[in-house]
């Protein structure tokens, strides 16, 4: 009999036709024999409501990576279950050559006359793979788009749109899930947002460092 994959996430679809708002508190647990249960999240925040015609969401449960047959998904605290569409598990794939993922934050400077928009740049061409905002202030949201170009490029490619959002303080803190935005190694970012925030958000930009290889020719030594 074949051994179930490594997970390591699982994303909840809402009904379309689920009552909101949705703001629970999640305790994940797994069992290969249904008798004993070992906790793999607990407290993990289910989000989905709107806000003045943005839809924020935080569907995605993040837990220990497990092997288990079973999963029990239970309220921690007051709530009852939104309508489920259906849950989707997120398999662990070992992949790669076992690269560190790194970060580069980026401070925003406000763009002449365009409020709510932010100009980054970034020190190097870096492989970025995913991208996230760090709001200022708490209990904030807004709809962002975030684009890139090479300097001196007048277009600007679109990179990801989301609703960005930090609701809450503390352990009680909610945050958005940032995305993932293929490749991308352009130097200047730039971020919109509506309704327009007052302070840049910190830009964080994740990749991967490059990886050479160098044929060495002669006698050394030599010079990269």
């Amino acid at each position: 009999e074949d051994e179930p994959p490594v997970l390591s996430r699982l994303h909840v679809q809402l009904d379309p036709a689920a009552l909101l708002p949705v703001n629970l508190r999640v305790r994940v647990s797994a069992s290969n024999d249904l008798d004993r249960w070992e906790t793999l999240g607990s407290s993990l925040p289910l989000v989905a409501l709107d806000d003045n015609g943005l839809r924020i969401e935080r569907l995605q449960l993040d837990i220990a990576p497990t092997r288990a047959r079973y999963l029990r998904l239970a309220i921690e605290g007051d709530g009852n279950w939104p309508a489920i569409e259906s849950l989707q598990a997120e398999r662990l794939i070992a992949a790669g050559d076992g690269r560190e993922w790194k970060s580069i934050e980026l401070t925003g400077m406000p763009v002449a006359n365009q409020p709510g928009t932010f100009a980054y740049t970034s020190p190097a061409p870096a492989a970025i793979e995913r991208v996230d905002l760090q709001l200022d202030g708490t209990n904030s949201v807004s709809a962002v788009a975030v684009s890139a170009r090479e300097p001196g490029s007048e277009w600007w490619q679109s990179v990801a749109n989301f609703t960005a959002f930090r609701l809450g303080s503390g352990k009680d803190e909610v945050r958005h899930v940032a995305p993932d935005v293929g490749l991308h190694r352009e130097r200047e970012w730039q971020v919109a947002s509506r309704p327009a925030l007052a302070q840049a958000p910190t830009l964080v930009l994740t990749y991967q460092p490059d990886r050479f290889v160098m044929l060495a020719q002669g006698e050394a030594p030599y010079v990269l």
